[in-house]
């Protein structure tokens, strides 16, 4: 069974419900997870990150949370774009993320 490819308006609305409303939360985790914790992964299998590490989720202070992190078939020029982005705009890994 052949899986037709998601529109960025399915994509968006899928997101929204996740808790994510801007898809550069979604690169910042792609950097974070690359730069700070070495581990590669495609910008969907980014999507439980970025909710965590931006604060989208209601969870008590203090809780441990785990994650499923997935695929890390991301294309290497949209890998260079999400990095090189993050460098022209000066930010630096994970700088938006509580330590």
């Amino acid at each position: 069974m052949r899986r037709e490819l998601m529109s960025i308006r399915e994509l968006k609305v899928l997101l929204r419900k996740q808790g994510i409303h801007d898809l550069g939360e979604i690169e910042e985790a792609v950097r974070f997870l690359l730069l700070r914790c070495k581990i590669l992964v495609e910008p969907t299998g980014a999507v439980p990150a970025a909710a965590v590490l931006a604060g989208r989720l209601p969870m008590p202070k203090g809780s441990r949370v785990g994650i499923v992190l997935s695929g890390g078939n991301i294309d290497p020029v949209l890998l260079a774009e999400i990095l090189t982005r993050s460098e022209r705009e000066g930010a630096s890994a994970g700088s938006s993320y509580r330590r």
